[in-house]
């Protein structure tokens, strides 16, 4: 009989079950991870193979058949062995999947021989998780994945931050689940430290001038001082005033990321503005005059003249090209409507 033993760690979540802990203790180092290359045991390999088998799935052959596709009767091919390997291991059923080339007699097979994921028997969740605990609780009776587990404790993390937790911490532990003595399954431990709320103390507007009374009341719609702080709200909150701004004419205004002062359960917002210039729209093309005579000589507002591109059939159909200036009468802006076949 001559072997071929094809060992094959993927780097896509092959850590090895984490021994009985308790969850206080810290968790294992995972197992060696070998990356895509394979390990050959044995370097005395077959010309051909005569057919293909699997063992310890409890998948159908035709499941299987259909991720391994190494042809039989054909010649051995490491390269394609090793693709069946990554098809298997991708059906996310399997901790681990080996291949060898088994030879008896004239005949030989090759063999891939599978274990299943554990399941997981028991969920505990410590610790004030709240809402973010429903998600860990629905894993018990599915297969045991640690990358899937990792990701859930992200996003109960980014959940708690998002209603103002900015030390949220999730961690867990595997242990063994045991009946009689014998190895049937899991148990997954997760603890949940949510920490204190933080909130918006105030907001302090930079370089707008005139113009900060209003940004003020325009960014703190939301987040509001004295709600939870919630860092995924300031990109729509400075999309507000930059919207605001160009409805009134600051065709060129910026509005840079807020930066956040933390000054222990409290966050201080600072929004820094360099609106511009009022323009005025000098040239318009593109359009018949009619239109063209509804933005000509007036004030630079966005809305009306993306109301003017819908009706060119809208992004898809046209773009707008600008140029930014100023003359006698003081800053302007050129407009272009260019429809997508001239642009072509």
């Amino acid at each position: 009989m001559v072997w071929l033993r094809l060992a094959l760690a993927l780097s896509a979540g092959c850590a090895a079950r984490v021994r009985c802990v308790d969850p206080a203790e810290p968790a294992p180092a995972a197992s060696p991870v070998l990356g895509s290359e394979l390990v050959l045991a044995e370097r005395l390999v077959p010309a051909r193979v005569d057919e293909v088998r699997f063992e310890g799935s409890p998948l159908s052959d035709e499941t299987l058949r259909a991720a391994a596709r190494h042809p039989a009767p054909a010649r051995l091919d490491e390269t394609l062995v090793q693709a069946d390997v990554r098809r298997l291991w991708a059906l996310e059923v399997f901790e681990d999947v080996r291949a060898r080339v088994q030879t008896e007699g004239d005949a030989t097979a090759l063999v891939y021989t599978m274990r299943t994921r554990p399941h997981v028997r028991r969920v505990q969740v410590r610790g004030d998780a709240g809402r973010e605990a429903a998600p860990f609780l629905a894993l018990r009776g599915g297969l045991h994945d640690e990358v899937r587990l990792r990701r859930m404790r992200g996003r109960a993390e980014a959940g708690l931050r998002r209603r103002g937790h900015l030390d949220a911490d999730a961690s867990f532990a595997i242990r063994d689940a045991r009946t009689r003595g014998r190895t049937v399954g899991v148990c997954v431990d997760v603890h949940v430290e949510p920490g204190p709320v933080v909130h918006v103390r105030g907001l302090r507007v930079h370089g707008a001038g005139d113009l900060r009374d209003a940004i003020h009341e325009v960014f703190a719609e939301d987040p509001a001082p004295g709600a939870p702080f919630d860092a995924e709200r300031l990109p729509a909150a400075r999309a507000r005033v930059l919207a605001w701004l160009y409805e009134r004419g600051f065709a060129a205004a910026e509005v840079p990321r807020v930066r956040v002062q933390r000054s222990g359960d409290d966050v201080l917002l600072h929004l820094r503005v360099a609106a511009g210039a009022v323009h005025r729209v000098r040239a318009v093309e593109g359009l018949d005059e009619e239109r063209a005579a509804r933005l000509r000589g007036r004030l630079f507002v966005r809305s009306e003249v993306y109301a003017l591109l819908e009706d060119l059939g809208g992004a898809e159909q046209a773009s707008i090209e600008t140029e930014l200036g100023t003359d006698d009468e003081g800053a302007y802006i050129d407009l272009r409507f260019v429809p997508h076949e001239e642009a072509e």
